[in-house]
């Protein structure tokens, strides 16, 4: 899904950084400038789709999955531990 789909308001501009999970642009919303990240979910183009050779009940593929899980909700919480810093400035 692309962003301007879920905001449609919202303009991307350049992008601005990149890490392993996924790209940072600016962007603007309602004249504020933003920092958007688009998260890369594994499977897709970028991401690690070793998993998909797994069987679906194979431990190993839990267990990847739940590392990836635990990973990206990591990633959550950096982003909003950024925005209460943000906002408190």
């Amino acid at each position: 899904m692309k962003c301007e789909e879920l905001w449609p308001k919202m303009t991307l501009g350049e992008e601005i950084g990149f890490g392993a999970y996924g790209t940072v642009y600016r962007a603007h919303l309602a004249g504020e400038e933003y920092a958007l990240k688009k998260i890369c979910i594994p499977g897709d183009a970028k991401g690690d789709a070793s998993w998909k050779q797994l069987p679906r009940d194979d431990p190993d593929r839990r267990e990847w999955a739940r590392k990836r899980t635990e990973e990206l909700l990591e990633e959550v919480r950096i982003q909003q531990l950024f925005k209460s810093i943000h906002a408190a400035v």
